[in-house]
Formats: structure tokens, C-alpha cells, sequence
């Protein structure tokens, strides 16, 4: 089990990132309850006026996907380390 944790964390951290990236606006009707990358869509249809808007919540939308890889990244170059050996 030791040598499978950090493919775990890996497969964990993926399965994250795309959960954070999905747009659930199709299944959510509650304007209050959408996802943040609904609202991204929202704004970024909007036009080049709200460009600075968009930038503003693509830099939020990048912060929690960062923060759990700097915090896991010892587990995901172990897994590298470990997937060249014989």
C-alpha cells in the first residue's frame, strides 16, 4: 500500500481538477448555487467589456487548484521518482 499512495494522490488530484472545472449549470437551477465556472461563462459571454472581470475570476478559479497541488507535490514527484524505476 505504501508504494500506491502517491498514484492515489495523483488519480485524488486529478479527479479535483476536474470536478473544479466542471460547469454544472445544466443541472443546478438555483442562480445562488452555480459554480464558480458557470459564472465564468456568464461574464466571459459578456464581451470584451468585461475582460478585467474575467481575468479577476480565472485568477480565483486557478488559486484552489494550485494550492492543493503545492501542498501535494512532494506525493506527485514521488510517484514520477517511482514510475522510472524497474
Amino acid at each position: 500500500m505504501p508504494l500506491v499512495k502517491p498514484a492515489w494522490l495523483t488519480l485524488i488530484i486529478l479527479l479535483f481538477q476536474s470536478l473544479w472545472n466542471n460547469d454544472g449549470g445544466t443541472y443546478i437551477y438555483s442562480e445562488q448555487l452555480k459554480p464558480l465556472s458557470y459564472s465564468l461563462h456568464q461574464i466571459v459571454a459578456g464581451g470584451v467589456a468585461r475582460t478585467g472581470t474575467a481575468s479577476a475570476v480565472i485568477l480565483i478559479m486557478m488559486i484552489v487548484p494550485i494550492t492543493v497541488f503545492v501542498l501535494s507535490q512532494s506525493q506527485i514527484i514521488e510517484t514520477m521518482a517511482h514510475s522510472g524505476m524497474k
